[in-house]
């Protein structure tokens, strides 16, 4: 990655988002890798845990609770803090990529720097809680998987525990993007990320399988998927789900935000001559 690499103003725009999508992986998909790479970096200590815990499963001479139970607890609550971590860099790229789909120019290295330093604390934080919703999601359902009751109430309360996770995800990948564009209070970035999630459900939770369940399921059927899929992510994925997540959110915020309140933001990036 060369760090004075730059994203150009662009002479030439696209009339919609959906044509700025496609322009932007075939004429800089350099930035998409970029970004991966970015992520992937600060994504390499929770990689390695998830790594190391499923490892210590499989290797179990028997899948018993006194067993399972103690690595799926202890690994969950240290993943907490990766899962910040990691967010301070999809917060600082998904920065980087409003500036290239709002026809900003800007140097990536010290664009990332600036958007670590102005939101790293807050990105932590909301990475922090997504981190901790995982953990509950994880270790109560271990504990529910071993109780011996019906199968019915064990999937509703598993169920019940996926969704706060999804939430939280979502809620993030939203959260994201409005403090990369608005100056607004912490409560209100919550909130408003909150509500933009059930605005946005149906395509929400494609968004949640594509991202994250597809991924997950290919991971557990082999070491081999496993190593492939990190690798991947590492290089394309996280910097096209961004690409996605940022353009999607942009075109949301113009529907229900910028049209009364931020007219000028309306279409930014795009050629004015059609309508978004």
């Amino acid at each position: 990655m060369k760090i004075k690499r730059k994203i150009k103003e662009l002479d030439k725009l696209p009339s919609t988002r959906k044509r700025q999508f496609k322009d932007i992986l075939k004429y800089d998909f350099a930035l998409v890798v970029d970004i991966s790479i970015l992520q992937g970096l600060f994504t390499i200590p929770l990689i390695v845990l998830f790594i190391i815990q499923i490892n210590i499963l499989t290797s179990l001479s028997e899948l018993s609770f006194e067993l399972v139970f103690p690595v799926m607890f202890y690994f969950s609550l240290i993943e907490i803090v990766f899962f910040g971590i990691r967010n301070i860099s999809r917060s600082a790229t998904c920065g980087i990529m409003i500036k290239r789909i709002y026809n900003e120019g800007c140097f990536i290295i010290p664009t990332f720097y600036q958007k670590l330093k102005e939101n790293g604390l807050k990105s932590f934080f909301m990475g922090f809680i997504e981190g901790l919703c995982f953990a509950i999601f994880v270790i109560v359902s271990t504990y529910l998987l071993y109780l011996p009751i019906k199968p019915v109430a064990q999937g509703l309360a598993i169920g019940m525990l996926a969704l706060l996770f999804m939430f939280s995800f979502l809620t993030l990948e939203y959260f994201n993007n409005f403090i990369n564009v608005y100056e607004l209070r912490f409560k209100d970035l919550i909130k408003n990320s909150y509500s933009l999630v059930f605005l946005t459900l149906f395509a929400s939770l494609l968004y949640f399988v594509l991202v994250i369940i597809v991924p997950f399921s290919l991971i557990l059927i082999s070491r081999y998927l496993m190593i492939l899929v990190i690798m991947i992510n590492c290089l394309f994925y996280d910097g096209f789900s961004q690409l996605i997540s940022s353009l999607y959110a942009i075109n949301k915020f113009d529907k229900y935000i910028n049209k009364d309140n931020y007219p000028d933001y309306v279409g930014k990036g795009l050629s004015k001559k059609e309508e978004n």
